[in-house]
């Protein structure tokens, strides 16, 4: 992939359990009455935080952003810029903020795009788990 020329679109997921409060605000753009532009979902102690980290990997990143706020790991999940692969993991890392950790990265390439979107998975956290589990 070093070598490729084509043009990929990345989608980077951070822990973000140990980040600021100062820090969280400009995560979430909370700032000087800005108006929010991250997701923020915020999972209550005794829910089933599973079902939501399972919606949370299964939605499309969005440049806004997103955060799913549980237990531990809380997780921001954002789109990055296209561009060549060599380029994503750096990307992903020059992201990060005080207290975030890079845990993932995922790439498709530009011609995959819907409407300028990330397409849907086509099969779910959950199946992807189920079948993992059955040994299938």
């Amino acid at each position: 992939m070093e070598s490729d020329e084509g043009i990929w679109i990345p989608t980077f997921t951070y822990d973000i359990t140990h980040v600021s409060p100062h820090d969280f605000r400009s995560l979430a753009r909370l700032e000087e009455g800005e108006t929010p532009a991250t997701r923020v979902t915020v999972v209550p102690a005794g829910s089933s935080t599973q079902n939501a980290r399972d919606r949370f990997v299964d939605t499309p990143a969005v440049f806004e952003g997103a955060m799913l706020w549980v237990d531990d790991p809380a997780l921001y999940k954002v789109r990055g810029d296209a561009d060549l692969h060599r380029n994503l993991k750096r990307q992903g890392c020059e992201r990060q903020i005080s207290g975030m950790r890079l845990i993932s990265y995922r790439f498709t390439s530009e011609a995959s795009l819907v409407d300028g979107e990330l397409p849907a998975h086509s099969i779910t956290n959950a199946q992807q788990r189920l079948i993992l589990d059955k040994g299938l």
